[in-house]
């Protein structure tokens, strides 16, 4: 009897001593991950500090303030001339102080893309944004959370973004939107340099949820078929569309963000471009030109842009 007991409390340490000895490598883990980024940060900050100093040098030096201060602000929206100038000073500086074993964190391509974006690009997010193979159609910020969509799905990040990043983030943003700077709606709707859309919400006098919403358009062939192929809608649903068209009964796309109502659009008037040949014109009226006229081929589309702030009083 006695033995036996002895035996189980022997087990019960092995048990411990296992999950201690877990614990003890995971904490270790946890430990090194953070040299790594305090490591990596100090590398950031040393680079943005010789660029600062670079800049300051070459304004005085020259006096050619406008042309420095452009190649900069042009850097940080992603123009390819620019973005490649500070790649190529990055990528020397490192080689030049031999850090090029530094590690940097697992969301980046490499050591220079790290640096480039922690400092002038899209931290943390860059990974979604320059990426054309990912097939997550949005990338949501929900508070400090980065979320992406697909498939109606949603996968939470494990990488954060802080307050200043999200910021930044929307400063960047808006020098590529410049007439949208001093937009006081509830929301702003602007455009990255490769043609993503993004949705900045408003946080003032609220708690902060979702504060950007960057959308893809992932669907080039706009068909019925092309959408029974991704299940966005039942193929026994596209005769009964096609008879809509030909019918021309009036229409009303609604539904949530992200829902598809764009990409539909889209297709029913393509369908109805060539199923419905008449000498009709179409006066298209958008405030974010999302409808692509230039895919008409039988159709007279006359377009315009309004801004709904400045002629809401129409």
């Amino acid at each position: 009897m006695l033995e036996a007991e002895v035996l189980k409390v022997l087990k019960k340490e092995s048990y411990y001593s296992k999950i201690q000895k877990h614990l003890n490598s995971n904490k270790s883990e946890v430990y090194k991950r953070l040299n790594n980024d305090k490591v990596f940060n100090e590398l950031c900050e040393e680079i943005k500090d010789y660029f600062d100093n670079m800049t300051t040098e070459e304004m005085n030096k020259y006096d050619n303030h406008k042309d420095v201060l452009n190649r900069q602000s042009n850097a940080m929206i992603g123009k390819t001339g620019e973005k490649k100038y500070y790649y190529n000073l990055i990528e020397q500086y490192i080689k030049n102080n031999n850090k090029t074993k530094m590690q940097y964190p697992f969301y980046y391509k490499n050591l220079t893309d790290a640096v480039y974006h922690e400092i002038w690009g899209y931290p943390k997010i860059s990974f979604w944004i320059e990426e054309e193979g990912n097939n997550a159609t949005d990338l949501i910020i929900d508070r400090n959370n980065i979320i992406l969509k697909k498939d109606g799905r949603t996968f939470r990040q494990k990488q954060t973004i802080s307050d200043d990043e999200i910021d930044r983030i929307e400063q960047k943003l808006l020098l590529i939107n410049k007439e949208l700077q001093d937009h006081k709606g509830s929301y702003k709707e602007v455009y990255t340099n490769n043609n993503i859309r993004v949705t900045i919400y408003n946080r003032q006098g609220q708690e902060r949820k979702t504060r950007m919403v960057f959308r893809k358009y992932v669907v080039k062939d706009y068909s019925f078929n092309k959408l029974t192929q991704l299940s966005t809608i039942p193929e026994e649903a596209v005769k009964l569309i096609q008879l809509i068209i030909k019918l021309k009964f009036n229409v009303m796309f609604t539904g949530e963000m992200a829902s598809g109502k764009t990409t539909m659009l889209n297709t029913f008037l393509k369908t109805k471009d060539l199923l419905v040949k008449d000498d009709s014109v179409c006066f298209m009226v958008q405030d974010d030109p999302e409808i692509e006229y230039q895919m008409f081929k039988n159709t007279t589309i006359i377009p315009i842009l309004l801004n709904w702030e400045k002629n809401k009083n129409i």
